[in-house]
């Protein structure tokens, strides 16, 4: 996003509604109308403006309800998702109707999408093989496939600086009422998170007078989160499961950049930078000696975690190889070191 923010307006969504009753959650209503406005944004950080959806962006709102084929099974509740009630945000109006007056579940994604890439509307999926994204009706196994972004990272992290690479969610619960119309202000999260590699300064960090300039900075990063369900589990959790692949992200440095401070970073799903036993790993490059490998851990000599929301800054010390300062902030850089996984979630 241009300024980091999403500002969609959705006014006068005009429902038409059929009263019934059942024990499945539909209500008693007038056979009516009804208006249900949505003022919805996105915050990437405490000081930006309201932008309107970019054509680097793509935003979808899903509408999911209770229905007899998707009963609780043990406990776990299915939720019916119809393809038809799937669509896609354009401009600042959206308008619906036809809807029952009942409760929905209604969930607002909003993707990177830039342009000649497989990112966008290309990155929604079904979970399970035979399946696709048009084709699956539970909510529960709709999900984003990261990898577009992950791949663009890899082959353009110079550019991927200045792009907004970003998944933000909202998913509300609320029941229609043509009775009681309403209007309310959504407000969609960033659910991605950032590594910030700081490698400081090359001829200060590294024997650059027996070694030669450094050339290149690779991260890493074995089988990293890959996938992210839409759903939320009613209290606003992040879901993930990896990928299979391995990424490397390559930082080329100049060689009139030796006397400057080498930062960039990487966006990320939520999750553990090391697979296992598999560690991430930071390879510096140097034009004549051998390169060198350092495994990305922190000050305990644990694996890095990425959250949602929250930049996870590593820094780089080299009279301490074995370890790597980390900072949790979020995106307007309030730096908290070491913060517990569900103390710090960016705001």
């Amino acid at each position: 996003m241009t300024n980091g923010r999403l500002s969609i307006l959705l006014l006068t969504v005009f429902l038409s509604w059929t009263g019934c009753s059942d024990d499945e959650g539909v209500i008693d209503i007038p056979a009516d109308k009804a208006a249900l406005t949505f003022h919805v944004t996105t915050r990437a950080n405490e000081n930006s403006e309201d932008a309107a959806i970019t054509d680097r962006q793509f935003g979808h709102l899903l509408l999911a309800e209770r229905k007899p084929e998707h009963s609780p099974i043990d406990g776990d509740e299915r939720l019916h998702c119809d393809p038809a009630h799937r669509y896609d945000l354009e401009g600042s109006q959206f308008q619906i109707d036809s809807l029952l007056g009942q409760w929905y579940k209604f969930a607002f994604v909003c993707l990177p999408a830039l342009p000649d890439t497989e990112m966008g509307k290309g990155m929604l999926i079904a979970e399970g093989n035979g399946v696709t994204y048009d084709t699956e009706h539970d909510f529960n196994k709709l999900m984003v496939n990261y990898m577009s972004a992950l791949v663009y990272q890899e082959n353009n992290l110079e550019e991927a600086q200045s792009e907004d690479l970003a998944i933000y969610r909202k998913v509300i619960d609320r029941w229609v009422d043509a009775v009681n119309p309403t209007s309310e202000n959504v407000a969609l999260t960033r659910v991605t998170g950032e590594l910030v590699m700081d490698m400081g300064i090359p001829s200060d960090q590294f024997n650059t007078k027996e070694k030669g300039n450094v050339i290149a900075i690779e991260v890493t990063l074995p089988q990293p989160s890959l996938y992210l369900y839409i759903h939320d589990e009613a209290n606003d959790e992040v879901i993930t499961s990896r990928g299979v692949s391995t990424y490397r992200f390559v930082w080329n440095v100049d060689a009139g950049a030796q006397d400057t401070r080498q930062r960039f970073r990487v966006a990320l799903l939520p999750g553990a930078l090391d697979n296992g036993d598999t560690k991430a790993t930071v390879t510096v490059s140097f034009e004549n000696g051998e390169p060198e490998e350092f495994v990305l851990n922190n000050e305990d000599s644990e694996a890095i975690e990425i959250k949602k929301n929250t930049r996870t800054t590593v820094l780089f010390n080299g009279m301490h190889t074995d370890e790597f300062e980390v900072r949790y902030a979020g995106f307007d850089d309030r730096a908290f070191i070491d913060v517990a996984d569900d103390g710090w979630y960016g705001w």
